[in-house]
């Protein structure tokens, strides 16, 4: 048979099912499988309405993840994870959407996943697992100039993480404030110094500067209220303080604080999901809220939704109550990102 043009309105099944059966009488077509849902085709990443949820206006499909996204600041956005396409064009893992839907002609083509997106100024900051971006090498972070879409000269350079890590070398968190970018993931140098999974470079050379707090894991999520920067991942310890999990830094200092929200999980469940981490961080007023896979936090029961004072540490009153899915293990839901 000749090509034909695929009907990119037609709508689908979730993804990592199947239909097995197809049949159509008339103008009606039926079809039967192995699946749970029948929907629009909207590909891996969608703008929806904040009121109703539906999504809101045309936007090209991405085909493969979106892991992270971030305003380009004149209504369009940049989109980052592990895909091969984005509105049928060739945009391997790191795509620029514009206002009116558009998929703009800037193709950096990361030779890795990209999980992390920052903006500040005219500087577009990226975050991942990765070699070389935009024709430049660059080991798992980088700078674009937005105005001319290329590679700024920032090279800070993450080194890999400790031997029992599988995410070496690894950027998840990326926060620009002021002169410094602070910067979390899997890494025992970067910006040519010794620093374990959390740093702050200079904004204009990518050189580390002399705050080091030393997370004992990976840092995934990153917050600040002003003086303190909250990191969450999969530390134990900060420093030589006892934190799991979550922990409250002074910026000036890069000690820990004695702010301790006493996260955990029972049981831990290591081999279930991944264990206790703290994935999402979001800072509202005096409250943090903290998203992730936890039982307990602030010295409440919480099911990995919480939101803590941002000077004691207690939890809040604010409880979600979430259940997980499946019925072998309902009550351990986990969350991966959440924004206030």
């Amino acid at each position: 048979a000749g090509a034909q043009v695929v009907d990119a309105s037609l709508w689908c099944v979730g993804p990592g099912t199947s239909v097995n059966a197809i049949a159509r009488s008339g103008n009606t077509l039926y079809i039967g499988g192995s699946f749970g849902s029948v929907g629009p085709s909207t590909g891996a990443g969608a703008p929806v309405d904040v009121k109703d949820g539906a999504p809101a206006g045309p936007y090209p499909a991405v085909a493969g993840d979106v892991a992270t996204v971030v305003a380009d600041g004149s209504g369009g956005w940049f989109v980052g994870g592990a895909f091969a396409g984005v509105g049928g064009f060739p945009r391997r893992n790191l795509a620029h959407i514009l206002a009116d839907g558009a998929v703009a002609d800037w193709n950096p083509s990361p030779d890795g996943t990209i999980v992390a997106l920052a903006m500040s100024g005219n500087t577009l900051y990226v975050g991942g697992d990765f070699w070389q971006i935009g024709g430049e090498a660059r080991r798992s972070l980088a700078a674009f100039d937005v105005s001319t879409g290329h590679v700024t000269a920032w090279d800070p350079e993450p080194g890999a993480g400790g031997p029992t890590g599988s995410e070496y070398g690894t950027v998840w968190a990326i926060l620009p404030r002021g002169h410094n970018v602070y910067v979390g993931g899997s890494f025992a140098s970067i910006g040519g110094e010794s620093r374990m999974n959390l740093a702050a470079l200079d904004a204009k050379t990518g050189t580390a500067t002399a705050w080091n707090p030393g997370a004992d894991s990976g840092i995934r999520a990153l917050a600040i209220h002003g003086n303190t920067l909250f990191a969450g991942g999969l530390f134990v310890h900060m420093g030589e303080q006892l934190r799991t999990y979550l922990a409250a830094i002074d910026l000036g200092t890069g000690a820990a604080t004695p702010w301790d929200a006493r996260v955990s999980r029972v049981p831990e469940d290591y081999n279930y999901d991944g264990g206790p981490r703290v994935l999402a961080l979001q800072v509202l007023g005096n409250t943090l809220y903290v998203a992730g896979a936890f039982s307990e936090i602030g010295g409440q029961p919480r099911a990995s939704l919480a939101a803590l004072d941002i000077k004691t540490g207690a939890a809040t009153s604010w409880d979600p109550q979430a259940h997980g899915w499946g019925t072998e293990d309902p009550a351990r839901p986990y969350f991966n990102t959440l924004v206030v």
